[in-house]
Order: structure tokens, then sequence, then C-alpha cells
């Protein structure tokens, strides 16, 4: 195996290391299934923020920028229960952007510091609470939006689809 001796890149904020995750050959399985083919896997807990959502996240937020949904002005509010709360909180955080999410309190204690230390405001919800519940998150996120008059819900649950066509290059 050969070191690499070349400069590291340096990158001007944290979103640039966004994506680009390295790929690894995996040479076990398929010998050990006995498979003629060859086998990768992506690592994309070399994110940032240790996700896929990484990605999710930071093109949500530069569509909506785009888009002029999202300005210096706005407050996301993100109702999340789990890793994509990461990823808008570290965009949020380095875009400057005010941020709030709205997660079940079945959330481990890790990702909340997270969230909380990349800056956001964390709104606990009951986990059992149904769709159909005013305490359910989605409910409390959309109470939130009438609170904060430049509050932006560029939330995953609605653009997941067109984030995914974005990152395709489908749009």
């Amino acid at each position: 195996m050969s070191i690499d001796k070349q400069k590291p890149k340096v990158y001007d904020n944290i979103l640039q290391c966004i994506g680009n995750t390295p790929m690894v050959r995996l040479n076990r399985i398929p010998k050990d299934y006995g498979l003629e083919c060859e086998m990768y896997a992506k690592c994309e807990f070399l994110n940032p923020g240790g996700s896929i959502k990484d990605r999710i996240s930071y093109t949500m937020v530069q569509d909506g920028e785009r888009r002029g949904l999202i300005n210096s002005k706005s407050r996301l509010i993100e109702p999340t229960s789990g890793n994509t709360g990461i990823g808008v909180s570290l965009t949020c955080a380095v875009r400057g952007y005010d941020c709030t999410i709205v997660t079940p309190d079945k959330n481990s204690d890790e990702k909340m510091s997270t969230m909380s230390l990349l800056g956001s405001d964390i709104v606990q919800t009951p986990a059992m609470a149904h769709y159909d519940d005013p305490e359910n998150f989605v409910a409390v996120t959309n109470r939130l939006l009438q609170h904060y008059p430049n509050g932006s819900f560029y939330g995953s649950v609605q653009k997941r689809r067109e984030s995914t066509h974005s990152l395709r290059g489908d749009s």
C-alpha cells in the first residue's frame, strides 16, 4: 500500500466536505457467496455529520436559497427523528440561519447534543404521538411556522423527492 504524499486539499468550510465520500471494494462478500462480480460500499458515514442525510440537508437548503425560499432572516424548522436534523443543523450553522429541530423524544442524547451544539433549538414531542395527534412532531412544526413569521419548513418530509432528483441531476 502506498501513502499519497500530495498536499491535502484545504476547504473554506465544512459544507464543502459533504459528498465525494470514498468507495471501498468489498472482496470477501462476493467470494464468500460464490458471486462473480465486483461489489463496493459507499462510505457515507464519512460525511461531516456522519450520514448520507448531510447531502440531502445541504441540497435542500441550497435549493431553497436558489428559489428565494430561504434568506438571511429565515428560521428553518425541520421535523426529524434523526440524522436529517444533524445535517440541517450543520448547514444552518455554517450558513448563519436560525434553526429549530422538532423531534420525537426517543432521539438519542448524542444526536440531541450534536444538534444543540451546532446551535439549533430543540423541541421534543412525544414519540408515541400518532400522525393525527396535535402533539405529533409534524403538527408541532406546523404550529411553530405560525409562530415564526420567517419560519421555513423546507423539510425532508416534503422535499425528499425533489432533492433526490436534484442530487441525481434530474432537475
